[in-house]
């Protein structure tokens, strides 16, 4: 009899049943297990001074080390480029050699001298292409294009009015000598165009003006500033650095 059961199937119908209630139980246990995990993260202790230790910090500070240290080298090169260029066109180094210009220079002494200012009176020179040799002078300007400069009685005279001279060493009288070495009781200089008179501060024992003559202008290539008259003794130093530095690059001096 056909009562509309017999597709029915019981049995396993029950055992998908429990089949499902065991996979509802297993995932319920899933979300336990991630707690307690999350429990025993929040439950650690973190070590202290942890950032101190970290490398990028070490790499942050030789980074800047090296930044410093650039730093420092391209200023040192950029100071010591610069001399060389200021010293191989605009100034120079010269030693004094005898005792002219005692009591404001001595032998031994080392100036800086300018080459592109020019001379005025008073000025301390250095003058080339009038002693024989070749050798420089270092001397005084005392009269330029125009002046009249009379010496007499141990006196110099500049365009009729004598001149106050505090440079001259101590008790000097300025005099002028024939060829014999005489003492002549007066004698006038006229300065041409493009030219220059110039004496020691030792007058009773320098060659200049009243030996030479006049120079001209050109023969001037250096002009001592009275500040570095001052500072000679700190010329030294620096210059015999300068003359091992340029010998080590090769360096000369112009003019």
């Amino acid at each position: 009899m056909d009562n509309g059961f017999e597709n029915l199937t019981p049995p396993e119908s029950a055992e998908n049943i429990e089949s499902v209630e065991n996979v509802e139980t297993t995932k319920i246990t899933e979300p336990v297990e991630t707690v307690e995990k999350l429990e025993n993260i929040e439950n650690l202790e973190m070590p202290e001074n942890t950032t101190e230790n970290l490398p990028v910090e070490n790499k942050t500070k030789v980074k800047k080390g090296d930044i410093a240290f650039f730093i420092i080298s391209g200023a040192v090169i950029l100071a010591l480029i610069t001399y060389i260029l200021l010293f191989s066109f605009v100034f120079f180094h010269v030693s004094v050699s005898g005792s002219s210009m005692q009591n404001t220079l001595t032998s031994g002494d080392v100036l800086i001298a300018n080459k592109v200012v020019n001379a005025k009176k008073g000025d301390v020179v250095i003058i080339e292409g009038v002693k024989d040799g070749g050798d420089l002078l270092i001397k005084r300007v005392i009269a330029l294009e125009g002046d009249v400069v009379i010496i007499e009685n141990g006196k110099v005279y500049l365009n009729g009015e004598e001149l106050k001279e505090e440079y001259v060493k101590t008790q000097n009288k300025t005099y002028c000598k024939d060829v014999q070495g005489e003492v002549l009781p007066e004698k006038t200089f006229t300065v041409g165009k493009d030219e220059v008179f110039f004496l020691g501060d030792n007058r009773e024992d320098s060659l200049d003006s009243r030996y030479y003559g006049v120079c001209k202008t050109e023969n001037i290539i250096g002009v001592v500033s009275n500040s570095a008259i001052k500072f000679k003794s700190v010329s030294t130093p620096i210059n015999n650095f300068a003359v091992k530095l340029k010998a080590i690059l090769g360096v000369k001096n112009k003019g």
